[in-house]
C-alpha cells in the first residue's frame, strides 16, 4: 500500500521526532521531562489491559559503537532497496558522529560503518534531497548553519556542495519533503529566533534549491504558543503540504499551504490530551492524512481524522495503563492494508501497539516484550515479507531490537 509518512527533526536534545514516505517525522531525541504517567479521566476511552503476545522474531543488534548513541533513524543510504539503520551520537573528544548499519532486506544488517558525518546535532532528519534514489541526512551544521550529506553507494555520507550556506538557528524541526507536488524534494525547517518561523527551501531537481520562502508564524510571547516540532502531510484537496505545529504539554496548531511556498494563518486544534508527539498518516482510507497524537506525561494516544477541507475531526482519547508513549510509529504491522500505530516507553521494556480499524479507531491494544526500554520507534520493511517490521533504540541494552512482523 502506498503510506504518506512524514519526518520530523528536532535539534533541541528536549524535543522528539517525526513519523514515513513523504517525509518523517522526522525525529527522535533522547532527553525528556521529568515525571511518569498521569492519572485516569473520565474522557479517556478505556483500552483493555494489554497483554503480552507471542511475536514473531524479536531480535537485537548489538551496536558496537565507538561512540554514545544518541539518535535512531532508517533510510535506504546506499540505494539498494533494502531499509539500512542510522545511528548517531557523540564520540568524546572529537564530536558528533554516525555509523551506519547496511541492510540486506532479508532482516539482517552489516557491521556499523563509519560514515563522514560531522554536525553540531546529534539529532538528524533522513530523506532523498537530491532525487538520486539514496537517503540523504540533514543537521545542525557548525556555523549557524545546517550541514546537508548525501548518501553514497557504498553507504558513506558525503557534503552537498551545492548546498547554500544560509543561516539556520535556532533550528527546531526540519523535514525531507516535495512540498509542492512537482517531484523535487524540498527541506521545510522550523526555526524560533525570535517569532517563530517557517522556511520553504525549493529544491531543483536535485541540483540545489531555487530559494527559500519563509512565512512567520508569530511571537510567542504575543501569541502564547512556543512551537518545538513539525509534522507535514495533505489535509485538504490540493497537491501541496499542510503543516502541524506542536508545542509539548500544550497544543498544536494547522497551517494549510498557500502558493507558491507558504502557509495560512494558524489554526489552534485544541487537543483533549497534552501533547508529546504528532505521527500523520492516512488512517482511514480517504486519501487525506489524519493525525495521531500521543501524550506522555499523561499516557494516552488520540486520533484526529482529517475533514478533507483543513480541519480535524478528533476522537475519544485511547488510555493507557503503566506505559508513557515516549516515541511513536505508523505503518501496517499486522498486514491488513490498514495503518497501525506503534509506540515505545523510556522507562518501561516493552511495545505497545493498536491495531487499526482504517475508520480511524485503534483495537486491540497488544505488548511486545523488549530487552530494555527504547527512546525511539520506526514502522519500514526490513525483511521480504512486504509487512512493515518495528525497529526500536533499545540503547540501555546497547543494542537495536527489531520486531519482524509476520501479520
Amino acid at each position: 500500500m502506498t503510506m504518506t509518512i512524514t519526518m520530523t527533526m528536532t535539534y533541541d536534545p528536549w524535543m522528539m521526532r517525526a513519523g514515513g514516505a513523504l517525509g518523517l517525522l522526522l525525529a527522535g531525541c533522547t532527553g525528556g521531562p521529568e515525571g511518569g504517567p498521569g492519572g485516569p479521566s473520565a474522557d479517556f476511552e478505556l483500552a483493555s489491559e494489554a497483554d503480552v503476545t507471542l511475536v514473531p522474531v524479536v531480535h537485537s543488534i548489538p551496536l558496537g559503537l565507538w561512540f554514545t548513541p544518541m539518535a535512531l533513524d532508517i533510510g535506504d543510504f546506499d540505494g539498494d532497496d533494502a531499509t539500512d539503520l542510522l545511528v548517531a551520537g557523540v564520540e568524546p573528544g572529537v564530536g558528533v558522529t554516525a555509523a551506519i548499519y547496511l541492510g540486506d532486506g532479508e532482516g539482517d544488517f552489516a557491521p556499523p560503518q563509519e560514515t563522514g558525518f560531522t554536525a553540531c546535532s546529534a539529532f538528524p532528519v533522513t530523506g532523498d534531497i537530491d532525487g538520486d534514489g539514496r537517503t540523504d541526512v540533514v543537521a545542525l551544521g557548525c556555523s549557524s548553519n545546517l550541514a546537508v550529506f548525501t548518501g553514497q553507494p557504498d553507504g558513506t555520507l558525503a557534503p552537498w556542495a551545492v548546498w547554500p550556506d544560509a543561516e539556520y538557528t535556532p533550528v527546531s524541526s526540519s523535514i525531507i519533503a516535495d512540498f509542492e507536488g512537482d517531484g523535487d524534494s524540498d527541506l521545510m525547517t522550523l526555526r524560533i529566533p525570535d517569532s517563530a518561523y517557517v522556511d520553504v527551501a525549493l529544491g531543483n531537481g536535485g541540483n540545489g534549491i531555487w530559494k527559500v520562502e519563509t512565512t512567520e508564524i508569530g511571537d510567542p510571547t504575543w501569541s502564547g504558543f512556543d512551537p518545538g516540532g513539525m509534522a507535514m502531510g495533505h489535509f485538504d484537496g490540493d497537491r501541496m503540504l499542510d503543516a502541524v505545529l506542536i508545542e509539548r504539554e500544550h497544543d498544536l496548531v494547522s497551517l494549510m499551504a498557500v502558493p507558491p511556498a507558504g502557509f495560512a494563518f494558524p489554526t489552534e486544534l485544541g487537543v483533549d490530551i497534552p501533547p508529546w508527539s504528532n505521527r500523520v498518516a492516512d488512517l482511514d482510507d480517504d486519501g487525506f492524512d489524519d493525525l495521531v497524537i500521543s501524550s506522555y506525561t499523561s499516557p494516552s494516544v488520540q486520533v484526529l481524522v482529517a475533514s478533507g477541507i483543513g480541519d480535524f475531526i478528533p476522537g475519544e482519547p485511547y488510555e493507557l495503563a503503566g506505559f508513557a508513549p515516549y516515541d511513536t510509529a505508523l505503518g501496517d504491522i499486522d498486514g491488513d492494508g490498514q495503518i497501525d500505530v506503534a509506540m515505545v516507553d523510556d522507562a518501561v521494556p516493552q511495545l505497545r501497539w493498536f491495531r487499526g480499524s482504517g475508520d480511524g479507531r485503534l483495537d486491540d491494544l497488544e505488548t511486545v516484550a523488549l530487552p530494555a526500554a527504547a527512546i525511539r520507534i520506526h514502522a519500514a520493511r526490513i525483511d521480504d515479507d512486504d509487512i512493515d517490521d518495528l525497529v526500536t533504540a533499545t540503547f540501555d541494552d546497547d543494542s537495536i531490537t527489531l520486531v519482524l512482523s509476520n501479520g
